[in-house]
């Protein structure tokens, strides 16, 4: 939000969070940066959010692998979805891959090195690591994929592959 909102000035924003903690960290970077006019943070789950616009584009950024369950990820995304104008644009990332695979092994030993070589403490990696499977629940990158189509979303194009992290741009179906 922070990104866009300084690139488009004409721009508003709605940004949803369940942590308050990382809605008051959202509010001091947006101050910061004098966007506060053109934002309304809630704390609040995406379904349970009482909106009455339909918006013309949405972002979920590094959310997805937190919620546990093809169930729970597809819910999340019908309610982006249903949120939306068709022909909306969403942009969304998450942690994907297969804990414990060969290729899983290997990304997490690229991510290690480069997280340690910027800083990041053993300690702080080592929680990291050990998330996975407890508060961090990634699918391979083509069951999302498969999760966006349920969702309603179609024109599915990956634009971002780092380490584990994949990006997706898709847009919600048009009404018939």
């Amino acid at each position: 939000m922070l990104k866009l909102g300084l690139n488009h000035p004409a721009w508003s924003f709605s940004g949803l969070d369940t942590s308050q903690r990382m809605l008051q960290a959202a509010q001091q970077r947006l101050g910061v940066a004098g966007l506060l006019d053109r934002v309304e943070l809630h704390q609040t789950e995406t379904s349970t959010w009482n909106c009455t616009r339909a918006y013309d584009a949405a972002t979920c950024m590094l959310v997805l692998h937190f919620l546990q369950g093809r169930t729970n990820k597809l819910a999340l995304l019908r309610s982006i979805a249903e949120r939306l104008q068709p022909g909306a644009p969403l942009c969304m990332s998450a942690i994907c891959g297969v804990p414990g695979s060969s290729a899983w092994e290997l990304q997490m030993a690229g991510w290690r090195l480069h997280m340690l070589g910027n800083g990041i403490a053993e300690e702080q990696w080592q929680i990291f690591e050990q998330s996975f499977g407890v508060t961090s629940h990634p699918l391979p990158a083509a069951e999302m994929e498969e999760l966006l189509l349920a969702a309603g979303f179609t024109a599915v194009s990956r634009f971002f592959g780092a380490y584990l992290i994949d990006g997706w741009l898709a847009v919600k179906a048009l009404e018939r």
